[in-house]
């Protein structure tokens, strides 16, 4: 008959062989990280262009256009949706009355990491042109116009403007 003291030096040695014989695990990847967007809850209105940014423009004869990315965060939520932006350009003499629509109706952006779920948020480039052989040079107001679907009323808007400084190379 065996011993207790033979029966666990027996098991101590199968385990201590079992041990030596797995392999190393590999520590498993916390759950805990939080994704990030540009556009982030609470922080909304026009991300880019910063204020007073500077747009240069090449006074080339092609007329191509100059691209300016636009980083516009909702705060629709709950039972209004975001709809659709328009962007505008004006001067200053006419930023209350009067500019230049520059891109028209876009969309909210799909593309994951823009916003949040729940949220809207629209990442896009417009091309400002020149008009008339004429570049736009110095102070500019550029506005987001957005309508959403409202909650007590069909339709609400809101514009959020951002002042700009372009120059001419």
């Amino acid at each position: 008959m065996l011993s207790i003291s033979s029966i666990l030096l027996a098991s101590t040695a199968l385990l201590s062989t079992l041990i030596a014989a797995t392999p190393a695990l590999t520590p498993r990847q916390s759950n805990t990280t939080t994704p990030t967007y540009l556009c982030n809850y609470g922080d909304f209105g026009i991300k880019h262009p910063v204020p007073n940014q500077l747009i240069v423009q090449s006074a080339s004869t092609s007329y191509q256009g100059t691209d300016i990315e636009i980083l516009y965060c909702s705060a629709e939520y709950f039972k209004t949706r975001s709809l659709g932006v328009s962007v505008g350009l004006a001067r200053p003499e006419s930023w209350s009355s009067a500019g230049e629509i520059i891109a028209l109706d876009y969309k909210p952006s799909d593309v994951q990491g823009v916003a949040q779920p729940g949220y809207y948020g629209y990442l896009f480039n417009v091309t400002v042109y020149p008009i008339s052989g004429s570049y736009p040079v110095g102070l500019r107001r550029l506005s987001v116009f957005e309508v959403a679907s409202g909650y007590y009323n069909p339709y609400n808007y809101v514009v959020k403007t951002v002042d700009l400084n372009f120059t001419l190379v």
